[in-house]
């Protein structure tokens, strides 16, 4: 080989060495993101610029002066320099940014864990808050940060669960229970022992944590949850009652040892809410028995009255049959509202329905309120045989002739000779007195 091309060779070589050494350096030492990548925040900012200024941007080499960078397997919280955890955290930024779904991607998501568990709880509590920018604008929260987010927070969840427990917030600022549930799963008796400790009911992110605890347990135990109330503030203690009322509301065991306890406290109006909490969990798996259960409660007649009507009406519109039929068996000594605006959109569906209801009852005030009711509006629907078969039923003879008078105002509307047509069918008093 001559001496060029031993030259040659060298250059290249040297080339190559000097390639493959500025990627590693690269590699390990992160630049500071472009604008399209979310920026170091708060308390790193200026260690990013100081670890970014040893950079010379031209040639992308690293400043000699630099000690070498270990692996990210051998980096302590002790071993790290501020620049280094900069560069780290900035490393992650620029990962997740760049992903298109970085929620989906395992892989991503374990590297990641890998790095912050070399972070200690003050760190990771540093870089939860850093990359939570929901406070500071919450319509720009973008998916990648979300996901970011969250990593660090379970990180951090395991090294200090109790501070990321109070710390972790949905987008309202509320406090989630992911990190709770995820100490639950590791070690409830710890877990639960810090929730209950002391008085949870003056730190609003521990409340809300004992709440959402105390609703899974009223099942499983309630004398627990029970327990678990009274450590709320008092403002909250209703509002889990409620919570509770509507958990155990088709649990026939379950609510009448909640019963007990609402009654025990003498809070009628906080008694009526629960009552109304539980009746309207039960009219979503069966009217009927909802309606069994408030017929035969013990609430006042007011109160029970004010919740039948809620609950018939909303009974009558997705199923004005069986509504109707449950409620003719009690024999109430007036039609209800609710009723009666069902019947009208009942009609809609099943024209004889409504008739066929309203004939079904005894005579009567409740009777006659429908009759009056059903009568005008088949009338101006033109619906006018409908109109005339209910009103020719009416036993009331001026309530029977005051209807008839109605279907001949708005009939003669639509065809007067129809309207005398019928007219002329009528039994003579009945005639000469709608005439």
């Amino acid at each position: 080989m001559n001496a060029r091309a031993v030259r040659s060779g060298i250059t290249l070589g040297a080339i190559c060495g000097i390639a493959a050494l500025v990627g590693y350096g690269l590699a390990l030492k992160v630049p500071h993101a472009g604008p399209s990548h979310a920026a170091p925040s708060r308390g790193d900012s200026s260690a990013a610029r100081d670890a970014t200024a040893r950079t010379n941007g031209a040639g992308g080499t690293t400043d000699p002066s630099m000690p070498p960078r270990p692996s990210a397997a051998s980096i302590t919280p002790q071993s790290r320099t501020p620049e280094q955890l900069a560069a780290l955290k900035e490393k992650m930024r620029r990962e997740f940014s760049g992903h298109h779904n970085p929620w989906m991607d395992s892989i991503l998501r374990t590297r990641t864990a890998a790095l912050l568990a070399t972070m200690s709880a003050e760190e990771l509590a540093i870089f939860h808050w850093e990359s939570d920018v929901r406070g500071e604008s919450p319509a720009f929260f973008e998916p990648w940060q979300s996901a970011l987010s969250r990593e660090i927070l379970r990180q951090w969840g395991l090294k200090d669960p109790a501070a990321a427990a109070t710390a972790e917030r949905t987008a309202k600022g509320f406090p989630k229970a992911d990190v709770f549930a995820d100490w639950m799963t590791r070690d409830p008796a710890a877990a639960e022992k810090w929730l209950m400790e002391g008085n949870p009911g003056n730190d609003p992110a521990k409340a809300r944590l004992l709440h959402a605890l105390m609703i899974k347990r009223v099942k499983e135990n309630p004398a627990e949850a029970e327990a678990m109330i009274a450590k709320l503030p008092e403002a909250d203690k209703d509002l889990a009652l409620r919570n509770w009322s509507r958990s155990v509301a088709n649990d026939p065991e379950g609510r009448a040892k909640l019963l007990a306890m609402i009654d025990a406290r003498g809070n009628e109006k906080v008694r009526e809410q629960c009552y109304g909490d539980i009746v309207s969990a039960m009219a979503t798996k069966s009217p009927e028995e909802a309606g069994n259960f408030l017929e035969s409660s013990t609430l006042s007649e007011d109160a029970k009255d004010r919740m039948m009507d809620r609950l018939i009406g909303s009974w009558a519109q997705k199923n004005p049959a069986d509504a109707f039929r449950w409620w003719a068996a009690l024999k109430e000594p007036a039609a209800r509202p609710g009723l009666v605006t069902a019947m009208k959109e009942w009609y809609f569906k099943d024209r004889e329905g409504p008739a066929n209801m309203i004939q079904s009852l005894d005579h009567g005030p409740v009777r006659s309120a429908f009759e009056e009711e059903a009568v005008t509006h088949y009338a101006r629907l033109d619906d006018f045989s409908g109109a005339t078969k209910i009103a020719a039923a009416i036993q009331d003879d001026a309530a029977r002739v005051r209807q008839m008078r109605i279907i001949k105002r708005y009939w003669d509307e639509v065809s007067k000779d129809a309207s005398a047509a019928w007219l002329a069918t009528l039994p003579e008093k009945d005639r000469d007195a709608v005439k």
